[in-house]
């Protein structure tokens, strides 16, 4: 529980992070938790309040922070290739997050715009996912060293 509460808390952070960047680059002077351009902005702006507006974002966030929390107890699993990890990893992740960045109003319901968001949420798994093979190459090269010097 404990770390379920930790992570909706961090997804939290980070959203709202995430909603004050873009409200400033968006040059309006006004904040939005969401786009209001997106088809759930609209929507939101037009049937509930500003209060509630910001309570489904923050719901949404900590919802996220959850979802990539989870997804990543896959790669404990140690009797999988690192392959099967990265591929149900990689699917567990998107199938869960599109909903939610939806729902966030992330981007509005246009097929152009839900090819550039998954354009841009693949390219920023591969970053991250290279980047932590990197390091766990160098984790792993560390102790084969460590191994080899003990043997000699």
């Amino acid at each position: 529980m404990k770390r379920i509460k930790h992570s909706f808390a961090m997804g939290v952070i980070y959203g709202l992070g995430i909603s004050i960047f873009f409200s400033l680059i968006s040059g309006t002077g006004h904040y939005y938790p969401l786009s209001p351009e997106s088809t759930m902005g609209h929507w939101y702006l037009s049937h509930v309040n500003e209060a509630f507006t910001m309570l489904i974002s923050v719901v949404i966030w900590g919802s996220i922070g959850i979802l990539f929390d989870q997804v990543n107890r896959i790669f404990e699993e140690t009797d999988w290739s690192i392959t099967r990890m990265t591929v149900i990893h990689f699917v567990v992740s998107y199938v869960g997050f599109v909903p939610l960045a939806i729902l966030a109003g992330w981007f509005p319901l246009q097929l152009g715009a839900f090819f550039t968001f998954t354009f841009i949420f693949v390219l920023i798994y591969i970053v991250i996912w290279v980047y932590h093979y990197k390091q766990s190459q160098k984790i792993v090269d560390e102790i084969n060293q460590s191994i080899t010097h003990q043997a000699d």
